[in-house]
């Protein structure tokens, strides 16, 4: 494919991607699936343009004074250095390019708006109210976690300590040509380049290691799982924690993965067979048999993992389509959830047993916010320092939270380089369960 026909492909991604909201990465695998012309650099091109605009797309907009596919990918052009006159030309109407710019767009381009007259939101490629939120949590440092959003994530994979250790793992990449470090907090993380192939690498199929970012890995960590234990992951969706926590157990004990998405619970399967663990059940929240089960597992489990649903501001870095997909109603709406999800799940907690709060969110109102309501309407249950926990379980250097309140653990990709997250752990008192 000529470059020429790379912004065509990107105009063409863009309307449709616009239109039905779909996450990007899902509808580019199907897009190349059905575009075989495409080889593997015409994909990493197109990847690249689409990828790029949406970390620029306010900026973007704000140059061109439009959001449609073609004034982005003229405005994307115009930040790659070219000129009006360049821009015409791989606009030019030939077979596989796009149809030559109208009048329009060429006094738009002509006219085409510094940034430097542009508000912080748009130079930080969020919108006004989700600048607000940021701003809200950071304050000073906002800048610079903004920043850090808009830049590429690595790829990081659990080591499954039920098959492996992370020596071996480490050494078994390198023997398939995928060089790794081992990540800083996770003490069984490992790090590679984003653009690794590794789903094709036997370590991958045969479920030595699992995707996962290390501050998911440090969540689940946190949580302190050990062998012959009782532990529902309550919001299981894809199974990344269930399956953390179910190597923690080293096959021993028994974890109840829920999810009100059948499907989810489905996906889960396969990588539960991959992984080689036995000790893991799926079951559909809100189905007559899982009532049955968590009226029998009421005060009776050692763990309960939460993982709410959030807005996962945390994640943009590998989803920058997603902060357009958020609106605030949507944030109202979540925060509710979360408080629901909270207090059902907290029921199930033993005493002396944890209940532990996570969410890929970076806005106070889905998480310091949410514990403190719910330690206040819940005086049974007590938080634990997250710095305590960590010294147990992971036994790696503590970092600093960027968390306002204490004793709870928030990651960013700023101040940490993960994934933006949020754990806080905490225990229901030896008392009398109501």
């Amino acid at each position: 494919m000529r470059p020429e026909a790379h912004l065509a492909a990107t105009i063409e991604i863009l309307s449709t991607l616009f239109e039905t909201a779909r996450p990007t990465d899902k509808y580019l695998d199907g897009y190349f699936k059905a575009n075989r012309y495409a080889g593997s650099k015409d994909k990493r091109a197109i990847r690249t343009i689409v990828y790029d605009i949406y970390r620029h797309l306010r900026q973007y907009e704000f140059v061109i004074g439009s959001a449609q596919p073609r004034s982005l990918v003229m405005a994307y052009l115009l930040g790659q250095g070219d000129d009006a006159e360049t821009i015409g030309q791989k606009f030019n109407g030939e077979k596989y390019a796009a149809a030559n710019l109208s009048d329009d767009e060429v006094t738009a381009i002509a006219n085409a708006k510094n940034l430097k007259d542009a508000s912080k939101a748009v130079l930080q490629n969020v919108a006004d109210w989700q600048y607000a939120q940021f701003n809200n949590q950071f304050g000073d440092n906002t800048e610079s976690e903004l920043e850090a959003l808009n830049q590429q994530a690595s790829l990081d994979v659990r080591v499954n300590t039920a098959q492996t250790n992370i020596e071996d793992a480490q050494k078994a990449l390198s023997k398939q040509g995928l060089e790794s470090v081992a990540t800083s907090l996770s003490p069984i993380g490992l790090r590679l380049e984003p653009t690794t192939q590794l789903t094709q690498s036997p370590s991958y199929r045969y479920g030595a290691v699992e995707i996962q970012d290390e501050a998911a890995q440090v969540a689940s960590l946190l949580a302190g799982a050990k062998p012959k234990m009782s532990i529902v992951d309550y919001c299981a969706g894809g199974g990344g924690k269930t399956l953390a926590l179910a190597a923690q157990m080293q096959n021993k004990g028994q974890v109840y993965a829920l999810d009100i998405d059948q499907a989810r619970l489905k996906a889960i399967k396969p990588r539960i067979d991959r992984a080689k663990l036995h000790n893991v059940q799926t079951h559909k929240l809100g189905s007559e048999k899982t009532n049955q089960l968590m009226y029998e597992l009421a005060g009776n489990v050692d763990i309960t993992f939460v993982d709410a649903p959030c807005s996962g501001t945390g994640t943009w870095r590998r989803a920058p389509d997603a902060r357009f997909n958020l609106t605030e109603d949507m944030l109202n709406q979540l925060v509710q959830r979360q408080s629901h999800i909270l207090e059902s799940a907290s029921k199930l907690v033993k005493n002396g047993g944890k209940l532990v709060y996570a969410t890929c969110s970076l806005f106070s109102a889905e998480n310091e916010n949410q514990v403190s309501k719910f330690l206040a309407n819940n005086a049974e249950f007590e938080l634990l320092p997250f710095a305590q926990e960590w010294e147990i379980h992971l036994k790696t250097p503590v970092p600093q939270s960027a968390s306002s309140l204490e004793g709870t653990l928030l990651l960013t990709p700023n101040q940490h380089n993960t994934d933006g997250f949020f754990v806080a752990v905490m225990q229901r008192k030896n008392l009398p369960i109501s």
